[in-house]
């Protein structure tokens, strides 16, 4: 076996501790912290896949594939994930969502469990996760060009049809 030199091993080291520095600042509970903000638009500016400012319906439709509960809406997704029907998602119902970070955000008293009614509250000011971002990209779609102008956008967050809070 060949050993490192102490250079290389000096280094792995610092890599190692800046890994673990950087999991520990980031750590935090996401199932009530949320997922953090992916731009000043939130989902639609994920969505601008090549970041020129407007999402045509080929970028909605990519990001959507990321997971069904863009395409669907989380509560729907909620639905679908709690498969015995009692409100909460248990802990084999969670280990099997995909994707693990659906549910960012919803669990609002931080006891750990996802309920209907904490998803359904979460949703409750974000139409976008209400009724699925194809539905929504056809709303703020005006012209029904298949494209959101940054226009269209603005639009949207200005008259309350998009809020991120």
């Amino acid at each position: 076996m060949t050993c490192l030199s102490k250079p290389i091993r000096s280094i792995l080291l610092a890599l190692i501790l800046g890994l673990i520095a950087t999991g520990a600042a980031q750590s935090g509970n996401s199932l009530t912290d949320g997922p953090p903000s992916p731009g000043p638009y939130g989902p639609l500016s994920a969505s601008d896949l090549n970041r020129d400012g407007t999402v045509t319906r080929a970028e909605i439709e990519a990001f959507m594939e990321q997971g069904p509960y863009r395409r669907i809406g989380l509560v729907a997704f909620f639905d679908l994930s709690d498969t015995d029907q009692d409100g909460i998602l248990n802990s084999e119902e969670f280990a099997v969502v995909d994707p693990p970070y659906a549910f960012d955000g919803t669990d609002a008293n931080a006891d750990g469990i996802v309920t209907r009614a904490e998803t359904e509250a979460y949703v409750e000011n974000r139409l976008y996760r209400r009724i699925g971002l194809g539905a929504f990209f056809d709303l703020v779609d005006t012209d029904q060009n298949n494209e959101l102008s940054p226009e269209e956008i603005q639009t949207a967050l200005e008259t309350g049809l998009l809020t991120l809070d």
